[in-house]
């Protein structure tokens, strides 16, 4: 009986530990972060409801582990952040940057064919 409660509580710390060091992967979405850390919690034994995380620990965890550090630094700034605001603004933010990477690959793909067009009637004069 003593061993599996040393087993259960070496359990219960390994995945605290891992849900205390996740962190946004590259490429990985707002809402994939979320859930990976939604089921962590959950195996970890924290607290939950359908809404939200472990509030304090999930909402901490969120902050900390987001790859986004303009949000990140703008929700040390701000107070009265509840866990769906800081999921609220770290979404806006992904589709924002995304839609502006695609008008920066449209602008740039223009560019350069303008370019190339008058490099073209340069070499022709």
């Amino acid at each position: 009986m003593h061993c599996d409660s040393i087993s259960y509580h070496n359990a219960t710390k390994s995945l605290n530990g891992m849900f205390n060091t996740a962190f946004q992967e590259p490429g990985e979405s707002v809402d994939s972060f979320v859930t990976r850390l939604r089921k962590l919690a959950v195996t970890c034994n924290f607290k939950t409801t359908d809404d939200n995380l472990s509030y304090e620990d999930n909402r901490d965890r969120l902050i900390l582990g987001t790859s986004d550090l303009e949000n990140q630094a703008r929700t040390f700034r701000e107070c009265e952040l509840d866990l769906g605001k800081i999921i609220c603004m770290l979404k806006t933010n992904e589709v924002a940057s995304q839609q502006l990477r695609t008008i920066s690959d449209q602008v740039l793909k223009e560019l350069l064919l303008l370019l190339r067009g008058k490099c073209l009637t340069v070499r022709t004069h």
